[in-house]
């Protein structure tokens, strides 16, 4: 079963009762990442140097998640630094891996209708987090939205749904105008806590940031919302679905070409959410397992030749907002392995 962590309180307990509940989970991510930097050279001092910038651009702008971070370091008994440099993976890996290709990240859809508000996601990632997986129940207090996200255990929550009826699902962008900033994980943590559209692009958009999101919002009571953000710029596009690039030309002229993993995936989603939208969740969990669109599928599984660096599906999500449920994949979404929680009875069980 996938562990339910529940977590409120200030900050610092917060993440002490996400780094106790998902102990194990946590250790065996840090440990895989450690063994990735070391391949690449790159020791715990060298991790820290290269986070610093990242850490301290959110320490001025997120404090409260940096504080949830220091909490789950020290509740799961792993190196701060390491636990930092799992949730800055996206700026830390260009730097110490400048001439590799771009990493795939995610593939997700949104469909709406008068009888259903569904959100899927893929999280698209590397194999040495398969079985990492948890289900973090996370309320903040002092007036921020409490959410329900599924997460690799190393990392804040980003994807799921919240107490104000909304869903995001987030896909890896990358641009020109990459830089130093708030990590793009914890802008999407930030955003996950958003009450309305406007409120999402406000968080989505804070400054600094260190990169770009692609931002997939369903609402169980307003029209969905889908969200490009690079560092410094920002703009709303009309799609079914996303993947790893952007739609939208302005912000497409910053960023490098498709690739043909992304327009694959992308052009397969969309594809499926239009001709055949779901009306509930196994529908729409079903389309995350999809495998239509070989070599480059939606259901992406790990090729035992790359190791656990294979890229594959970490976990798949389904928010149903009209049932208030939400749908978890541990592993790829074809094999079964999917549990379904009420997010209504998650959210009224914190600190019971």
């Amino acid at each position: 079963m996938i562990p339910v962590v529940r977590a409120d309180g200030t900050p610092r307990e917060r993440g002490l009762a996400v780094g106790r509940g998902l102990a194990e989970q946590i250790g065996r991510s840090v440990s895989f990442y450690e063994r990735y930097f070391a391949a690449r050279e790159v020791d715990g001092a060298g991790i820290a140097t290269l986070s610093a910038p990242f850490l301290a651009a959110a320490g001025r702008t997120v404090p409260d998640l940096v504080e949830v971070l220091r909490g789950m370091a020290e509740g799961a008994d792993v190196a701060f630094d390491w636990l930092v440099a799992a949730n800055v993976f996206e700026e830390l890996d260009p730097l110490v891996s400048p001439d590799a290709a771009a990493k795939e990240r995610c593939t997700s859809f949104v469909s709406i209708g008068e009888d259903r508000a569904l959100l899927g996601h893929t999280e698209q990632w590397m194999a040495g987090d398969l079985g990492c997986v948890g289900v973090v129940v996370d309320v903040p207090g002092n007036g921020e939205v409490a959410v329900v996200s599924p997460v690799v255990a190393s990392w804040l929550p980003a994807v799921g749904a919240n107490a104000a009826g909304g869903a995001v699902s987030v896909m890896s962008l990358s641009a020109a105008d990459d830089g130093e900033g708030v990590p793009r994980v914890l802008v999407s943590r930030h955003c996950l806590s958003a009450r309305d559209r406007d409120d999402a692009v406000r968080r989505a958009t804070l400054e600094p940031r260190s990169g770009g999101y692609a931002y997939l919002w369903a609402w169980a009571a307003d029209d969905p919302l889908v969200l490009e953000t690079t560092a410094r710029s920002h703009a709303v596009v009309g799609s079914a679905g996303h993947a790893n690039h952007y739609v939208d030309p302005g912000l497409a002229s910053v960023a490098s070409a498709p690739s043909a993993s992304s327009m694959s995936r992308f052009e397969r989603i969309c594809a499926l959410v239009e001709t055949g939208p779901p009306r509930e969740a196994g529908a729409a969990m079903a389309l995350l397992a999809d495998h239509g669109s070989e070599p480059n599928t939606i259901c992406r599984h790990p090729d035992p030749a790359d190791g656990e660096e294979a890229d594959c599906v970490v976990f798949g999500m389904v928010v149903d907002l009209a049932a208030r449920e939400l749908w978890v994949a541990d592993g790829a979404p074809c094999e079964g392995k999917v549990e379904r929680f009420s997010i209504d009875e998650l959210l009224r069980e914190v600190g019971s």
